[in-house]
């Protein structure tokens, strides 16, 4: 259960990383052109 819960912790942390990283190119890009 601890591996396991660190694992979807690490997995959340990633992923909401991942989404912000994201919108911030995606807003970078429209606000480029």
């Amino acid at each position: 259960m601890r591996i396991n819960g660190r694992f979807t912790l690490s997995n959340l942390n990633a992923g909401t990383a991942l989404a912000i990283s994201f919108l911030v190119a995606v807003r970078g890009d429209a606000s480029g052109r």
